[in-house]
């Protein structure tokens, strides 16, 4: 019984000496905050780009990037922005109306639409036409 007694005590002290720590372990806040973006509203996104002339840049940025980035999050191979060379061969080795047809489908790991699905296809033009440049 005594045993016991001991034991719960030293529970109990742990867990309080535990709590005190925890409170006395406080920081300042931080002068410098990171804001990261947690949401994602494809349509209201979209709606923006109505008549902006870098819609194509804004899109890719958005929707492409991560895959045909120079340096890609997501390095899957897809042809990067601004490899002129690369496109060039694509265009006339696939025409222009497979490559679009890629654009439109999906080809490989990118999605129908490259996932842009509410993008009009003028503003997926737009933003193809800026990836190639």
């Amino acid at each position: 019984m005594l045993k016991k007694a001991l034991i719960l005590l030293l529970l109990i002290l742990a867990g309080a000496l535990g709590f005190y720590a925890a409170l006395r372990n406080t920081h300042a806040p931080s002068t410098s905050v990171v804001y990261m973006r947690t949401y994602h509203y494809p349509a209201s996104f979209v709606s923006q780009l109505k008549n902006d002339p870098k819609a194509g840049e804004k899109i890719y940025q958005e929707y492409c990037a991560a895959c045909h980035a120079p340096n890609p999050m997501v390095d899957i191979n897809a042809p990067s922005k601004g490899n002129k060379a690369l496109w060039q061969a694509l265009r006339q080795s696939l025409g222009e109306e497979s490559l679009w047809q890629y654009t439109l489908m999906g080809h490989n790991a990118m999605p129908a639409r490259g996932g842009c699905f509410e993008c009009s296809d003028a503003q997926l033009r737009q933003a193809l036409q800026y990836l190639e440049q």
